[in-house]
């Protein structure tokens, strides 16, 4: 049984310093960052391989479906709007499990 943060199809979320982190990002790279019930880690993907795109859309779906919201992050790690389709190129986001309210 795959949970939502280690499904059985996808790549794994990986754990990164923040350097490793930058270096990625610097390098062309694009990342989620899971903030989930385990901590902080991290889906890298190149934006030019289809089938690291199409990895990373799989698991943006899979995630918004078990109710993440997804926000972009800036370059000097700020949260900016809240990203409800899944942009290949778009850097960086950070992923958190929406709280129910009431």
């Amino acid at each position: 049984m795959s949970t939502a943060t280690e499904p059985t199809t996808e790549r794994p979320f990986i754990q990164l310093t923040e350097d490793e982190l930058q270096a990625a990002l610097q390098g062309g790279r694009a990342v989620f960052q899971l903030m989930d019930e385990t901590g902080d880690s991290k889906k890298i993907w190149n934006p030019d391989v289809p089938d690291e795109v199409e990895d990373a859309k799989e698991s943006f779906k899979r995630l918004k479906k078990a109710g993440y919201a997804f926000f972009h992050v800036d370059a000097k790690g700020n949260q900016g709007e809240q990203m409800n389709e899944f942009a290949p190129r778009s850097g960086r986001y950070i992923a958190v499990k929406a709280l129910a309210g009431g």
